[in-house]
């Protein structure tokens, strides 16, 4: 029974995760068609970002909004996320 709901869980999300990402694309073409112009950012604001990024997250955990695993935990798997890209 646990593998049957595994695996339809699955399908169901993976339909749920198409839908999103043709959503967000046509969400994105809707603003370029209303004038928003895209902007990369150079790599100084790129750095800022990252710096205010890693400050914030050092915040949560001393103020124990994450625990520490859950941190390493939620690193790992976006590590792992990122490394399938």
């Amino acid at each position: 029974d646990q593998q049957i709901l595994r695996e339809e869980m699955g399908t169901a999300f993976e339909r749920i995760d198409r839908r999103n990402r043709a959503d967000n694309i046509a969400a994105l073409q809707a603003l370029l068609n209303q004038g928003i112009e895209l902007v990369r950012p150079d790599a100084a604001a790129t750095a800022q970002w990252r710096e205010l990024a890693a400050a914030a997250r050092e915040a949560q955990l001393r103020a124990g909004a994450v625990s520490p695993a859950m941190y390493r935990s939620l690193g790992k798997h976006l590590a792992d996320w990122r490394a399938q890209r």
